[in-house]
């Protein structure tokens, strides 16, 4: 299974070089993308450089819309109705903050993302930007 470009330009652009490759082969490979996803789950591979913790009451779609994020975007996923779709913004915005699980939200490759947390215990939302 080859990984979808919008998800290796993600991972490479904003989670530290120490957990990329693994996070990346997993994603790639049919049978370990479920435990990939599995690990969005609180995920702490972020690199801090490029990951802004963003407050609960700030508008998501409304702040994407502003970094420059086009109408759609390819989202991974815990959930596996989101994961691996290409979505329009406003739709997976909405979809994503309502799961209890984690998701990434793609929007410029390589450039833009948004990640949700699982929403146990606090939800961590972070901008990422390159």
């Amino acid at each position: 299974m080859a990984i979808h470009p919008d998800e290796e330009a993600t991972i490479r652009a904003f989670v530290v070089r120490a957990r990329r490759d693994r996070l990346l082969m997993m994603l790639g490979n049919a049978k370990r993308r479920e435990q990939a996803r599995e690990a969005l789950n609180h995920y702490h591979g972020w690199d801090p450089r490029f990951a802004e913790v963003i407050a609960s009451s700030v508008d998501v779609l409304a702040l994407l819309r502003s970094a420059g994020a086009p109408e759609t975007c390819h989202v991974i996923s815990v959930n596996r109705e989101l994961d691996g779709r290409d979505m329009r913004l406003d739709e997976a915005v909405e979809a994503a903050d309502a799961d209890y699980f984690a998701s990434v939200l793609s929007c410029l490759s390589g450039r833009l993302a948004f990640f949700f947390d699982e929403a146990y215990a606090p939800r961590i939302r972070m901008l990422l930007r390159r």
